[in-house]
């Protein structure tokens, strides 16, 4: 029962979430730019998580050429004390402590609001172009809006964690940054030439990995390339990747083997003939 209420509590949060962010707007709405500015910057830098919540939110929001560098500034330092706030919370559990006695200062980490704040703090980061900040970023925020800002810099990093890493997440948290990257766009980022190449081929190698999440977001992302040499490469895998589950039909009662890396291959497959007729 307890758990339940704590559920319903949660969605409740969720769901004021954008409430607050939109009421918090509106009466921002009657200050000058430079007010916004300031009034925000000081939340940035509150001891009170909600207004420093509010504060990032309003700086994500900013295109880059409207945040001043000294919210750059802050925004690195304060994800870095977040990150140790965390550290303090992971020994907690570590210790045996339960999410319900988190102390005060820091429960906050463990709420959906905190994982939305992080996500605007990476963004207002990833608009700094500072690419000094690449192994923070591609460390905590691998997402294609935060790296694409920095453009080719970005890439070499990103490929690292699909060719080193273990952690099936992260792999594809690197290849859907590596998707948007190769989406033909009339704004922003596309790589071209050796880069490019360099791009199709770690995720041509990422068909044969062991995990099939994987192996199904790689054949996608080779769609986005729509690089005619990959169709043979593509029709492989739609022919011969090995994964497959049972699914028994409901009317015939017979046993369907269901092959979705090859359904997703075969779709792709589709859409590259088209592309390149």
């Amino acid at each position: 029962m307890k758990r339940s209420i704590i559920n319903i509590c949660i969605i409740l949060l969720i769901l004021a979430i954008p409430l607050i962010n939109l009421a918090v707007a509106q009466i921002q709405d009657n200050l000058s730019p430079k007010d916004k500015i300031e009034e925000n910057y000081k939340k940035l830098n509150s001891k009170d998580f909600t207004e420093r919540r509010e504060g990032a939110y309003f700086f994500s929001k900013l295109k880059k050429g409207e945040i001043p560098e000294m919210v750059f500034k802050s925004t690195v330092q304060l994800f870095k004390e977040e990150l140790g706030r965390e550290k303090i919370k992971e020994d907690f559990f570590k210790r045996g402590g339960i999410a319900d006695k988190l102390p005060t200062d820091i429960a906050y980490l463990n709420s959906e609001a905190y994982i939305m704040y992080q996500g605007y703090l990476c963004n207002i980061m990833g608009k700094s172009g500072d690419k000094t900040l690449l192994p923070l970023l591609v460390q905590h925020c691998l997402e294609a809006r935060v790296l694409n800002n920095f453009g080719e810099a970005a890439v070499e990093p990103v490929l690292n964690v699909l060719e080193t890493v273990n952690n099936p997440g992260q792999k594809m948290s690197a290849i859907f940054v590596l998707t948007e990257m190769l989406k033909m766009k009339d704004e922003g980022y596309t790589p071209r030439g050796k880069t490019r190449r360099n791009i199709i081929d770690a995720l041509v190698k990422a068909l044969k990995d062991s995990n099939r999440y994987v192996r199904l977001v790689s054949v996608k992302a080779l769609g986005e390339s729509q690089d005619k040499d990959v169709i043979p490469i593509v029709d492989d895998v739609a022919k011969n990747d090995a994964y497959f589950y049972e699914k028994k039909d409901e009317n015939t009662g017979n046993i369907e083997k269901i092959y979705p890396v090859r359904m997703k291959a075969k779709e792709v497959l589709e859409n590259l003939k088209k592309t390149n007729k």
